[in-house]
């Protein structure tokens, strides 16, 4: 600490008041003790009172402190106070004093240093009482390159000069273990990005962050490298137009945890990138759109999406909309507890295309709850799957489809369905047959075929042929048969008493003593 001695020394010498300032900044970036004083109006040379600029491992920039740094914008300042604090190897704190601060140089941090607003935040777009207005319309308000020793960021209110601009608020460059909660970020290019190179940014938690009206809230680059652990916990993402993208990341572990994607859709991708969702909620707030909340895209390979408890909410009807999720990519999809709440009509619920052409594969789509719904139209190539009341499944050449509790097993041929063609058996036993009467048959029909008339007594019979369309390869197909249309007295069905390759002869006899018939007789066939 500096001397009491020299605190109180009289400040009526302005010549004298002038050195022992000086010697009060020398004294405290040699001795860790920083004291400016300060007069009553804030002017430096008369010590009405004394603001102590470092208490311990906490340093404090801007306002009555910024002429401790330097006394330029706060982005120099922060720059001026880093290189004091990471020397002293602990884990410092700069603080940046309450107040509207406009800067144009770029705050670069390296280090366990945790940069602190006192106070600001995510108070719903209100601002903190700290705000940091980047006004540049290029270049990065704030890098963070730490290392593996942690650090972070919180309490700030980050304000760019509009979303149009090639700039980035928050570019996390390098940390591994770091914080970063209750930020404001908005007015940037690019909101958030956090560099997707290996072994860069792993093991991160944001929490609470209100990032909006950006061109891009979060973005991280594809690099071909999958990245560990990033928590996002809490806080909102929200644009006020839709643009695809909004959230765009790649290559990451990336984990959303009760988290409001408002009017913000997601574009996920990535080689072997792992995002899940848990209880967040997806609402489209802006007015009528088509855009779906997210979006896999095709360069997503083997990747494992999962959503579990989330809300997804449709405000206003788009008249187009046909689901809420595409999934254009390839890897293991999970849809467990989601709730729906739509404007409209949705088809379905999501939409998976599988383009082989891209060299994409679908490894599993999983749904806890819903079923199979009653619905199966083979001239659209899909299976509805009914989910929460409205809504399904659509799935492309899909292979394979897992549900609870079991699973289907096997690929769809993707020709046209009205052409010959079979399907083998998952055993591989036997062939599924789909050419009804076409072709070379297993299942036959033939409806229509005139009845008989009985002996007129009690047992009398009488014999109707009934020809198949296709005959069969063999007789080795079972019958069945049975009476149509109005009938005469009281005919009944008796047996086969014949049967070919191209036709059976049907036995109709009365059960009363007169003659008896149908108007018509129905069989159908089903070949071993």
């Amino acid at each position: 600490m500096i001397p009491n001695s020299m605190l109180f020394i009289s400040y009526r010498k302005n010549c004298l008041i002038s050195v022992l300032f000086l010697f009060a900044v020398s004294w405290a970036q040699n001795d860790h003790s920083i004291g400016v004083a300060l007069g009553p109006q804030g002017q430096t040379g008369s010590f009405h009172k004394l603001v102590a600029c470092r208490s311990n491992d906490i340093y404090y920039a801007g306002g009555e402190c910024a002429s401790a740094w330097g006394g330029g914008d706060i982005g120099s300042q922060i720059n001026a106070v880093f290189p004091i604090a990471a020397g002293t190897g602990i884990s410092a704190r700069i603080v940046i004093l309450p107040g509207t601060y406009p800067f144009t140089t770029p705050i670069v941090l390296k280090g366990s240093i945790t940069l602190e607003c006192a106070p600001g935040g995510t108070s719903g777009g209100t601002g903190g009482t700290t705000m940091l207005t980047y006004t540049a319309t290029a270049g990065t308000a704030v890098t963070w390159v730490a290392g593996v020793n942690g650090g972070g960021m919180s309490g700030c209110t980050l304000k760019g000069k509009g979303a149009a601009n090639s700039t980035r608020g928050l570019f996390v460059d390098t940390i591994q273990g770091g914080i970063f909660s209750n930020l404001d970020i908005s007015g940037f290019g690019k909101g958030i990005e956090i560099n997707s190179h290996a072994n860069r940014v792993y093991i991160d938690t944001f929490n609470n962050m209100y990032v909006h009206e950006n061109g891009t809230n979060l973005y991280a680059a594809p690099t071909g490298v999958s990245n560990e652990n990033i928590t996002f916990q809490g806080g909102v993402f929200f644009n006020r137009t839709y643009g695809a993208g909004c959230v765009n990341v790649s290559n990451f572990e990336m984990h959303f945890i009760n988290v409001s994607f408002d009017s913000c859709p997601i574009l996920l991708s990535g080689l072997n990138a792992h995002y899940s969702f848990i209880g967040s909620h997806f609402e489209l707030t802006e007015g009528s759109t088509p855009i779906d909340p997210v979006v896999v895209s095709a360069q997503c390979r083997a990747c494992d999406v999962t959503f579990s408890d989330d809300e997804w909410v449709e405000n206003v009807p788009s008249r187009s909309r046909t689901e809420f999720v595409t999934i254009d990519g390839s890897g293991n999809y999970s849809f467990s507890g989601e709730q729906i709440f739509a404007a409209e009509t949705v088809p379905q619920f999501a939409t998976l295309n599988n383009d082989s052409a891209s060299g994409t594969w679908c490894c599993g789509v999983t749904f806890g709850g819903g079923s199979i719904s009653n619905t199966f139209n083979p001239n659209s190539k899909t299976i509805g799957l009914g989910i929460f009341d409205m809504g399904k499944l659509i799935l492309r050449n899909v292979c394979p489809i897992q549900f609870f509790p079991g699973s289907i097993h096997g690929c769809l041929a993707t020709a046209t369905l009205g052409s010959s063609q079979t399907w083998l058996l998952p055993n591989a036993t036997g062939v599924l047959g789909l050419t009804l009467n076409k072709g070379s048959a297993f299942y036959q029909t033939k409806r229509g075929t005139e009845g008989c008339v009985t002996q007129p007594f009690a047992g009398g019979e009488c014999d109707t042929s009934v020809i198949w369309a296709t005959p069969f390869v063999d007789t080795n197909y079972s019958v069945s048969c049975q009476g149509t249309g109005q009938t005469k007295n009281f005919p009944i069905i008796g047996s086969i008493t014949n049967k070919a390759n191209g036709s059976i002869t049907v036995q109709t006899r009365s059960f009363t003593a007169a003659s008896s018939s149908f108007a018509a007789i129905d069989c159908i066939a089903v070949h071993d």
